[in-house]
């Protein structure tokens, strides 16, 4: 598949992002050889999966750090594995809509940081030569609306060369 038709869903169990689903059913109809990427970020790693208090002694050290590593792996693993619905619901609609099985790939990423996500979004669809990216759009009362940028604002401010469709 080119560049030109590879698309980037983030998705997560929004409201927002199964409006978004028909939008993106929408454009792989009109572009039947599009490639559809689904993406979902997991919630961040809590702080005691990310680091532990260390040790003066080497061997104890060492013991630490594969404790932590087997914490870390366990809790990837259940995240992944809570994302699974979300993906496969997405999956399943967009198959529905007429997208063939062959058209869709998808990742569960875990992030370590919240703050993490926009780059992971961007760093996600240049790795799989996406230049379409789509989100969908939750809307807040009106005061909040003036203080809070959208993710899809701040995926566009960050994007280059590639276009971010943001669905209402």
């Amino acid at each position: 598949m080119t560049a030109q038709s590879r698309i980037l869903f983030a998705i997560d169990d929004s409201a927002a992002s199964w409006k978004a689903v028909d939008y993106v059913a929408d454009l792989a109809g009109t572009k039947p050889e599009a490639g559809i990427y689904l993406f979902h970020a997991t919630a961040s790693m809590p702080p005691d999966v990310q680091e532990f208090r260390g040790a003066e002694d080497a061997g104890e050290e060492t013991e630490l750090e594969d404790q932590l590593e087997m914490k870390q792996d366990r809790w990837k693993e259940r995240a992944e594995k809570a994302a699974e619905p979300v993906l496969g619901k997405a999956r399943s609609i967009l198959q529905r809509a007429g997208v063939a099985s062959e058209q869709i790939e998808s990742r569960a990423a875990v992030l370590l940081h919240r703050e993490d996500l926009i780059d992971e979004i961007l760093r996600t669809a240049r790795e799989f030569d996406c230049n379409t990216i789509v989100v969908g759009r939750k809307s807040f009362p009106w005061l909040k609306e003036l203080l809070v940028d959208h993710l899809g604002e701040k995926v566009t401010a960050k994007a280059e060369q590639m276009t971010v469709q943001i669905v209402d």
